[in-house]
């Protein structure tokens, strides 16, 4: 596998947005989180989220050969998020300057021709196969709700305030639930995780436009990012990708 990923800061005092990108035996780990709660309480709440995700994923894989079970992963990433859950409350609770402070959460495990991912929150996970851009993951906001409700049209979603509304997330002082995903791959296949200051201005369209345009892993992403950026985003911007190659070329990235 061949991984990159970079954050930019938006107009804010601090980046709010953490991603990590690991190799454990056969596997390739991407995290990304969007902080939630202000300068102090964003900031921490993102960079528990991914490092402590990063962290326990790669404990959960540690020295397995094949990808893990579907429903095991099920099962052992819920437990992860609720733990991570429990630490960004229990780090909140003993500083005033944290309390309300959340994060998305989104991690894609990587083997072979399968990825696995759990979810929480808006950041998003897309699978680029050749020219087509497909989301992985469902927004967990108030207006994705109404939309798939059918309470309200893509007109109407497109507009509404409550896109920026979570109703899941991290850091939510009750029992939480990620999504858990399971797709096929193929080789060349890309994953990308962004968050929705990247995203939020940019439509599968424009990924897919900006992909044929560059090769390399590093330029995507950062063209990427520059076309949201050029797009109106003011928010903080994260991409990270991953070229999913057999394994005897993963010499090439990380």
């Amino acid at each position: 596998m061949r991984s990159y990923g970079k954050s930019v800061k938006g107009t804010g005092p601090v980046l709010e947005d953490a991603y990590d990108i690991r190799r454990e035996g056969i596997f390739t780990i991407m995290v990304i989180s969007d902080g939630i709660g202000g300068e102090n309480g964003g900031e921490t709440a993102s960079q528990i989220a991914s490092k402590r995700a990063s962290e326990l994923t790669a404990d959960l894989l540690m020295d397995r050969q094949q990808m893990i079970p579907y429903e095991e992963f099920s099962d052992r990433m819920t437990s992860v998020f609720q733990k991570i859950n429990k630490e960004i409350v229990l780090e909140a609770s003993g500083d005033p300057s944290l309390l309300g402070m959340g994060a998305t959460l989104t991690v894609a495990v990587i083997a072979g021709r399968e990825v696995l991912i759990a979810h929480i929150g808006d950041s998003r996970a897309y699978l680029i196969h050749g020219s087509s851009v497909t989301r992985l993951t469902e927004d967990h906001t108030l207006a994705s709700e109404l939309l798939k409700n059918s309470s309200i049209t893509m007109e109407e979603y497109l507009v509404h305030e409550g896109r920026n509304k979570l109703v899941r997330s991290l850091g939510e002082n009750k029992f939480i639930t990620p999504d858990i995903y399971r797709y096929n791959i193929i080789y060349g296949d890309m994953i990308l995780l962004m968050t929705d200051g990247a995203y939020g201005v940019l439509s599968e369209k424009d990924i897919s436009l900006c992909l044929k345009e560059h090769n390399d892993l590093e330029t995507c992403a950062e063209k990427i990012l520059e076309l949201a950026g050029s797009g109106g985003s003011k928010d903080d911007m994260t991409a990270v990708m991953t070229l999913v190659v057999p394994d005897r070329e993963k010499e090439h990235g990380i």
